[in-house]
């Protein structure tokens, strides 16, 4: 008699046991996709734990946004694909426009115009490395900083061997 075939017997044939990237989308989000595109080519590149340090001490809001669907991409990988999180990089981070809500701006001496609020779609691909890769993005936190502190930071640096060679 032959077999039946489930499901999931189906199901399984379909995916790829070897396969080392997940993703996670989040789909009509408030924001514009270029204020979003900001925060997210800070963290392609990087490893998943940089890429949420970065959005954690980005100024930004849509760095929040970002932060849960890297979150998610990470569990996606973790929970469903059996992946280890200490290996996982941000493989793409992509952004898509979603649809635009047309609203009415009002204007003087009774006209009007038409104005639109933004809507986008948000994408992470993480992927598994065994070994980090030879342009591996990592955090560097100084590069946050004002450029005026980091000049006098410089300049009392410069003074101390200054000072210490005895010319200052």
């Amino acid at each position: 008699a032959p077999r039946s075939v489930t499901r999931a017997d189906f199901a399984s044939g379909l995916t790829d046991a070897n396969d080392t990237r997940t993703r996670a989308v989040l789909r009509q989000v408030k924001g514009s996709p270029k204020k979003f595109n900001d925060v997210l080519r800070v963290i392609r590149g990087c490893s998943v734990s940089d890429a949420l340090v970065q959005c954690a001490l980005s100024p930004k809001k849509y760095a929040d946004v970002v932060r849960k669907v890297i979150l998610s991409a990470a569990a996606n990988a973790t929970n469903n694909h059996d992946l280890d999180r200490d290996k996982l990089y941000v493989a793409e981070a992509i952004v898509g426009k979603g649809t635009f809500l047309p609203r009415v701006s009002i204007h003087g001496r009774g006209r009007s115009g038409k104005m639109h609020r933004p809507r986008s779609h948000v994408t992470i691909i993480v992927e598994e490395r065994e070994a980090p890769p030879k342009k591996s993005r990592s955090v560097n936190i100084r590069d946050t900083e004002a450029p005026w502190k980091r000049h006098r930071r410089k300049a009392m640096h410069r003074y101390q061997i200054a000072a210490q060679a005895g010319l200052a």
